[in-house]
């Protein structure tokens, strides 16, 4: 009867079902080793089920826990597939959901724009998750060819995995859990507080509390987002837009995020900054005149902003008819690019019987990045209208089909230099 129920016990474990498997009951450790076991319900493999001493042949696997609702999990899908292709001999990435099967077939199936990258998916996962204590996402745990859990981390790059194959060494941070929050004021004395600012270098797992709403909190910012903060005033301006933002700064590497994302990680621990300030009686302008000058303090660089003449796709009408008037027949708004949650794509995207300004700020939003330069609309055009664009348009725009359809409304999209508001960052 014991020899029995030792048996159950092995196959529980082994199914990676909940049992009364005590090793699978317990968070294992850094530094320990997994028990064997094998992998079931799997997606994107032929393999019907997946050993872990088939994994311990290569030298490093990474299991990486996602779930459809991790928007940062989805966008990673590509890199990951990336760097398994990259260390094919060395490597092996397993993809874990707690989602069942048929749930995550169906979620590839139904989000064209979703990325499904070439890996295994172990789905409907309990076993893992009882190894590891995950509490947010990302989560990626780093085990080596000996079976022993080295580290858990929020990302991984090409640069740390060559390190590991180096020496064996996880260079990242270790992965946060649940967030910290602090408070930068002293909450015993908040209501006497008349004006309190507070700087501090980020760090990892620890996020400010908010100090109500006539104050300004930002956690894990790099200089430049601050600058932005400070001098956008709320959306009055948006120097994020692409052409908004001149840096000319002998040295900008401690200010800006680097254009090689392998670097980020290293980057951060040295570069990113909580900020707070409170200010009880002020105005909104006031408030960010005041960080304004928090920043210039600190960081010593020269801030303004500045009407300067840069290269810009400027939309415009080609004729007086008015191509754009409502019949009168509202409905939804459809006029928006798919994404890597959208399930519907209309053949047509729409905007009927609404205000011309809703175009304009939609088609902004999704052109700039897509032709990555200022888009300023010169129309001057007012009121209602109807418009329609091909959906394959809208999701896959092109210089010539988005010229296309604007032709049909007498409007066009011209390259040409204007004078719009940029923020510039110089040297003192």
């Amino acid at each position: 009867m014991r020899i029995w129920l030792f048996t159950i016990a092995v196959m529980v474990l082994v199914a990676g079902l909940p049992g009364p498997a005590t090793y699978a009951q317990r968070n294992i450790q850094e530094g320990e080793k997994l028990p064997d076991f094998v992998l079931g319900n799997l997606y994107n493999t032929t393999q019907p089920e997946l050993a872990f001493s088939t994994l311990k042949k290569k030298k490093l696997i990474l299991f990486d826990f996602w779930s459809p609702s991790c928007k940062g999990c989805l966008l990673s899908f590509p890199k990951m597939d990336s760097l398994q292709r990259l260390f094919a001999g060395q490597l092996q990435v397993v993809m874990v959901n707690q989602q069942s099967l048929e749930s995550t077939k169906h979620l590839f199936e139904k989000r064209k724009f979703l990325f499904r990258p070439d890996l295994p998916f172990a789905t409907a996962d309990t076993l893992l998750n009882s190894f590891f204590k995950i509490s947010v996402l990302p989560a990626i745990a780093w085990v080596d060819d000996q079976g022993v859990f080295q580290k858990m981390t929020s990302t991984v790059t090409t640069t740390t995995i060559r390190k590991f194959l180096a020496d064996g060494e996880v260079s990242l941070d270790s992965y946060a859990g649940t967030a910290r929050y602090i408070s930068p004021f002293d909450t015993a004395m908040i209501k006497n507080v008349v004006y309190s600012t507070y700087l501090s270098k980020a760090e990892s797992g620890t996020n400010l509390r908010t100090p109500g709403k006539d104050g300004i909190s930002m956690t894990f910012n790099a200089p430049i987002d601050l600058y932005i903060e400070a001098f956008n005033e709320i959306d009055r301006y948006d120097f994020r837009k692409p052409g908004r933002l001149i840096v000319n700064l002998k040295d900008s590497s401690p200010f800006l995020w680097p254009v090689n994302k392998e670097l980020h990680p290293e980057w951060e621990k040295e570069n990113l900054y909580n900020y707070a300030l409170l200010l009880p009686n002020s105005t909104k302008a006031e408030k960010f005149i005041a960080m304004q000058q928090d920043l210039q303090r600190y960081f010593k660089v020269r801030a303004r902003v500045e009407k300067r003449e840069v290269n810009a796709w400027v939309l415009v009408r080609t004729t007086q008819k008015d191509l754009l008037k409502t019949k009168g027949i509202s409905g939804p708004i459809t006029f928006s690019p798919s994404d890597i949650y959208s399930t519907k794509f209309p053949a047509e995207r729409k905007i009927m019987d609404r205000p011309y300004e809703l175009f304009s700020r939609l088609f902004e939003n999704w052109i700039r990045y897509k032709l990555n330069m200022p888009v300023v609309d010169q129309t001057n055009y007012t009121g209602n209208i109807d418009i329609s664009f091909a959906g394959e348009t809208v999701d896959r725009p092109t210089l010539p089909l988005i010229k296309k359809e604007l032709r049909r409304y007498g409007l066009d999209l011209i390259e040409k230099k204007v004078f719009i508001e940029v923020l510039v960052l110089g040297d003192k």
